[in-house]
């Protein structure tokens, strides 16, 4: 797809079944690491002082140039073909969506990201975070406490 994930069409389809769990290991070996990205043309950076979003949307194509990133981790947690899960942890300003899009072309199939959870930022966890209502219940303590 144009933006990497599916917000947008599928542009093309192309054969994938023939992909193995080797294959995608074998590929993943090349994410790992400091290497160049190229962000994708649906994303919040600013040309010009305008979101290249919007850019795109006008279809129009701005050009995007490629950044530094550092993938520490990349895991291949489940290969359920078509569907591949991943676990990364990587620098910040890297693009998960560029990541599958450039694993896709790797593999020579095609890919986009149907799905993201980050887990950690930093050193906090979102297996520490509370959930909704702990988080409501908190507030409602912090609101009815005397204030000293």
């Amino acid at each position: 797809t144009a933006s990497y994930d599916g917000e947008t069409a599928e542009e093309q389809r192309k054969p994938w079944e023939h992909i193995t769990r080797e294959d995608v290991l074998r590929v993943l070996e090349k994410f790992t690491g400091v290497q160049q990205q190229v962000p994708p043309i649906h994303s919040a950076i600013k040309q010009d002082g305008r979101p290249v979003y919007l850019a795109a949307r006008a279809g129009e194509t701005p050009e995007m140039k490629s950044r530094s990133i550092n993938i520490s981790e990349l895991e291949l947690t489940a290969f359920e073909p078509p569907y591949v899960h991943l676990r990364v942890a990587c620098s910040k300003g890297t693009y998960i969506r560029s990541l599958a899009h450039d694993i896709g072309q790797e593999l020579g199939c095609g890919a986009w990201l149907s799905g993201l959870r980050r887990t950690r930022i930093g050193s906090f966890l979102a297996d520490n975070a509370l959930d909704t209502e702990a988080f409501i219940a908190t507030l409602q303590e912090l609101r009815n406490k005397p204030k000293s």
